[in-house]
């Protein structure tokens, strides 16, 4: 471009001191539709770089877009720590309940015994039949 650039103004400036043959004339002319052509295929170019950096720019926004919507880069494994954490948490919470049910389960033992060792200290060897009717059961406060 900038060698057409100065083909022209090298047989402009000739020209002002001498009148341009034919041939010069067309060389000129012909320089005249190459800077032309030059300059409309700059510009295409500069309208094809325009396109793709808004295009670059949109892609960049969708991809920020996502990981806001997911929660960054490393979301899956955060959220798979939390799970993790999650379910350490819960199976605690079950150990220390199976433990407390354990504790009563033996405290239940240690008083049937006791009652057991009661009942032997009266004379009854053998627990009583159960003679009262079953809605008098439900009414020693309980409730279930």
């Amino acid at each position: 471009n900038d060698g057409l650039k100065a083909d022209i103004s090298t047989l402009q400036t000739r020209n002002s001191h001498q009148p341009m043959t034919p041939f010069e004339q067309h060389q000129l002319a012909k320089l005249y539709e190459e800077s032309t052509r030059y300059k409309g295929i700059v510009e295409k170019e500069k309208e094809q770089l325009k396109s793709i950096q808004e295009q670059i720019s949109a892609k960049r926004k969708q991809i920020w877009e996502h990981r806001r919507t997911t929660g960054g880069v490393n979301a899956a494994a955060e959220n798979q720590k939390l799970v993790e954490k999650q379910v350490k948490i819960l199976e605690n919470r079950l150990d220390q309940a199976l433990v407390k049910f354990n504790k009563s389960l033996a405290n239940n033992r240690k008083l049937r015994q006791e009652i057991d060792d009661l009942r032997g200290e009266r004379g009854c060897s053998s627990p009583p039949t159960n003679t009262e009717p079953q809605g008098q059961e439900a009414t020693n406060g309980r409730g279930y």
